[in-house]
């Protein structure tokens, strides 16, 4: 790979290495912050992000409801086979990894499915007050799909559910031998921009390594890195409960200690001709 000029000597495939492993450092990190740090101090303050092992019977049935009525209407999984490859999941949207057993309605043994998290659907639900042990009791979409996912598969029986989340590439490239104008070539690519290059998979880190391997095997990307989550996926969903939260004190001292540390100028995806020269 060539130098290309850099004062840090690094060749292209070394600077990718070294941020692959700053990224896989950063994701390790956050989730430690948030399952040693973040969610002791708000239990601490009455706020409890419930797991499904710790959910009451009351609130079973109220979470049993609330996929019938919000979220059996709106899923549409998919069994994966021969005829049926891998659907087109579109860029860091949450799905789901289903393990089967047995056959279909229309007779077909089908192993492994997907089912897609509706991004009209609240990523964090607040329990009713009636049914809560604390002054905030929240569930995760991620958890209520997980715990009713058998539903959506009459006849056979569910082995297993992962979530998972793919980034895609975004970046545009513009042929700078067409002689069309750039405004009208992004056009043309805007409406395929979100189904992008497979770049990152980010799965459950209780996968077992031989799906993982079925997986990048079935997607045909060998080069998909891999980020493992040990706790909720995308983390910036859970944001949406301040909404719900009311007279608390929500400093936490974790927060003001690590801001400036993790804070970062946005990146922006960038237009590129064939040339790969930007413009």
């Amino acid at each position: 790979a060539r130098q290309l000029g850099r004062t840090d000597g690094l060749a292209v495939d070394e600077q990718l290495e070294q941020i692959a492993k700053t990224s896989h450092e950063l994701v390790d990190e956050q989730y430690e912050i948030l399952n040693d740090v973040l969610m002791p101090e708000l239990r601490e303050k009455e706020i409890y992000f419930l797991k499904r092992a710790e959910w009451t019977e009351a609130q079973q049935a109220w979470v049993r409801d609330y996929f019938q009525d919000e979220l059996l209407p709106i899923l549409n999984p998919i069994g994966l086979d021969p005829a049926h490859p891998f659907p087109p999941v579109t860029n860091k949207s949450l799905s789901f990894i289903v393990s089967l057993e047995g056959k279909d309605a229309f007779g077909r043994n089908v192993e492994l499915a997907v089912v897609q998290a509706p991004r009209s659907s609240p990523r964090v639900i607040h329990l009713p007050y009636s049914i809560s042990l604390h002054e905030f009791d929240f569930v995760l979409l991620s958890s209520v799909i997980h715990a009713h996912v058998n539903e959506l598969f009459a006849g056979m029986e569910d082995q297993g559910c992962l979530q998972l989340r793919f980034t895609r590439d975004l970046d545009l490239f513009v042929d700078e031998q067409d002689p069309t104008d750039l405004l009208l070539a992004a056009q043309r690519q805007l409406p395929t921009r979100r189904f992008g290059d497979l770049l990152r998979l980010e799965i459950d880190d209780e996968c077992p390594r031989v799906n993982f391997e079925y997986l990048r095997d079935l997607l045909d990307c060998e080069d998909l890195d891999e980020y493992l989550w040990s706790g909720p996926g995308h983390l910036t969903r859970l944001d949406s409960s301040r909404e719900m939260l009311y007279s608390i004190d929500f400093t936490l001292p974790i927060l003001s200690t690590w801001r400036d540390r993790l804070t970062f100028s946005a990146l922006s995806p960038m237009v590129y001709v064939t040339s790969r020269r930007k413009i």
